[in-house]
């Protein structure tokens, strides 16, 4: 992102904004996480807040908006109070992540089922970032979209017998609809679910286990506005193919174009400020991610 956004400073070209504009998509971040409930939005569906109503844009794309909800192989354990990152494997049907124990350690595991929204609703979403909020009468940094949503499930184990260093944690697979079970795993002793008496039980160890529901936004805030405005500006922001209904407004999606835009409405910024501004940003950004 960095070496995309010196090279629009030093040549506002055609070529250098497509650059930035595709980095630009990995730039944003998700903004909110909250529970998720039976009446949140799916994942990928596009609307905006107004206070604590959600207001939905019923669009109609021709691409799916989400992959399946699945395990993340990659999970965290915490050990002498840091969160240390595992990777598990399939087996058997079942996800499996293996740690060594020593008797009476409490080992805390948590483990992530995602569902994500697709590259195609991600970068139509982006791109009609302008357009919607005008159509719409509503402010753009109101407007939202479900990134992902997916289940937080903490796994937690303390070995009451010095039977093994070695100890494995199963997920059961998903139920149809993409929620886990309950309880949603179990430990075992061996590396094979199927051996089913190598399973540990309340008699031999204290188990414990949480779920819970999340579901995570992403939103335009003002770094990321000033990059689209400063495009747009220049007609190099990609147009999406959208129509509206009459009532309720809705849009039919079929994909999105780089065409240029036929007539620029947004004044350019000053372009020094700007990239001076986005690079503080950006790097600012890193330090955080990195603390």
């Amino acid at each position: 992102m960095r070496e995309s956004v010196i090279k629009w400073r030093n040549e506002e070209t055609e070529e250098n904004g497509r650059e930035l504009w595709y980095w630009l998509r990995w730039w944003i971040r998700s903004s909110e996480i909250e529970r998720r409930t039976e009446n949140s939005p799916s994942v990928g569906e596009i609307g905006w807040r107004e206070g604590n109503i959600w207001h939905p844009i019923p669009l109609v794309p021709q691409f799916p908006l989400a992959h399946p909800p699945q395990y993340e192989f990659s999970a965290s354990r915490l050990r002498d109070g840091e969160w240390e990152t595992i990777v598990g494997t399939q087996i058997e049907g079942f996800t499996r992540w293996s740690m060594d124990i020593v008797l009476g350690e409490n080992i805390h595991l948590h483990t992530y089922v995602r569902s994500n929204r697709t590259n195609e609703i991600a970068e139509l979403f982006v791109a009609s970032a302008l357009s919607l909020p005008k159509d719409l009468g509503v402010d753009v940094r109101s407007l939202r979209q479900v990134s992902r949503t997916g289940f937080d499930v903490y796994a937690s184990l303390t070995i009451l017998e010095d039977r093994a260093s070695t100890v494995h944690y199963f997920a059961y697979p998903l139920r149809p609809n993409g929620s886990v079970l309950d309880p949603p795993g179990f430990w075992s002793l061996c590396p094979y679910p199927s051996r089913s008496e190598r399973h540990l039980q309340a008699d031999d160890a204290e188990l414990c286990f949480h779920v819970g529901s999340i579901l995570h936004y992403q939103s335009i805030n003002d770094r990321i506005l000033s990059v689209l405005q400063n495009l747009e500006s220049h007609s190099f922001l990609p147009v999406p193919h959208i129509t509206y209904a009459s009532d309720p407004p809705f849009a039919s999606i079929t994909e999105v174009s780089h065409q240029r835009s036929p007539s620029p409405t947004i004044a350019m910024h000053p372009k020094k400020r700007f990239c001076d501004a986005l690079l503080s940003a950006f790097s600012k950004k890193r330090k955080i991610s990195h603390s």
